[in-house]
């Protein structure tokens, strides 16, 4: 709605979108895409010609949850549009016009360049700080838009989830990984957690993010009617069976704070233990003392 045109303008079938908090003149959406059908839309072909062309012709990549949707980034003072292809992943820089997101090809046909791309929207520029494909989790960009970091596994078969990188960008460079499961200074045989959320501090060129014992592989030689179904609760467990299967998910995916120093080269610690769970870094991340509760 326009407050001084007093008009309306409507978008049809969004999937999701986001406006900056801190400046004002852009949104961001991606859409639901619609159904045609093409065997039948402006057809005049026998069966026997469709049936030759789709044998001829290989499957157009289309629009999932695994190949991304379009993004459609909307000047609102101005009325333009562009559009970045196939995109999975996207999110706002608070107080700069900055837009990051991960692309599995960003051409209208799908085949262009994926990876993670960064746009200037007060310059309309737009540069790759990483290229490649992969499994990429926790997009995070810093509140004026000058650093940005994500998790990466190039690992396709990898399903447990316990390949992960973190990456780190700041201009000038590509984004380089910072950490992984082979870092000193965490327990062995502890991940990156892609569940863990990566936040910046305000002032002090720091990156948290969550680390996690390693996900248990699933044994794919045993037939799920040979798997046995039984749950056991012992009377010194803090919590009873039903509250245990309630939380099950959260438990899954309960990851360890921890930290690295950007200034320099990259040091790695951990923060939160398991006798020490929750640890909180207050003023906005840059206190040089955090606290556990």
């Amino acid at each position: 709605f326009d407050l001084k045109k007093n008009s309306t303008d409507t978008v049809a079938r969004v999937k999701t979108f986001r406006v900056p908090q801190k400046w004002s003149g852009w949104i961001a959406y991606q859409c639901e895409p619609g159904k045609v059908n093409s065997k039948t839309a402006g057809n005049n072909s026998s069966p026997e010609q469709e049936e030759q062309k789709e044998k001829a012709s290989s499957k157009p990549k289309t629009e999932s949850e695994e190949n991304g949707f379009h993004l459609i980034i909307r000047n609102l003072n101005e009325g333009g549009t562009d559009t970045i292809w196939y995109v999975t992943g996207f999110q706002l820089a608070e107080e700069a016009p900055f837009l990051i997101c991960t692309t599995t090809g960003n051409s209208r046909d799908g085949k262009g360049e994926a990876g993670v791309l960064l746009r200037d929207l007060g310059r309309n520029t737009s540069a790759f700080i990483y290229k490649g494909n992969g499994k990429f989790r926790q997009l995070t960009i810093s509140r004026k838009g000058d650093n940005a970091a994500f998790l990466l596994s190039a690992n396709e078969k990898d399903k447990a989830g316990n390949n992960f990188s973190l990456f780190y960008w700041k201009p000038g460079t590509d984004a380089k990984m910072v950490a992984d499961r082979s870092n000193q200074g965490k327990p062995a045989d502890w991940i990156i957690s892609e569940y863990g959320r990566l936040s910046f501090s305000e002032k002090s060129g720091r990156l948290f993010f969550g680390i996690s014992p390693a996900f248990r592989q699933k044994d794919t030689t045993i037939l799920d009617e040979d798997r046995p179904n039984l749950d056991i609760w012992h009377y010194a467990e803090p919590y009873v069976q039903p509250m245990q299967l309630k939380n099950i998910q959260r438990e899954i995916r309960k990851s360890y704070l921890s930290k690295i120093e950007l200034d320099g080269e990259p040091s790695f610690v951990q923060l939160a233990k398991e006798e020490y769970e929750n640890v909180i870094v207050p003023a906005k991340w840059s206190s040089q003392k955090a606290l556990s509760i």
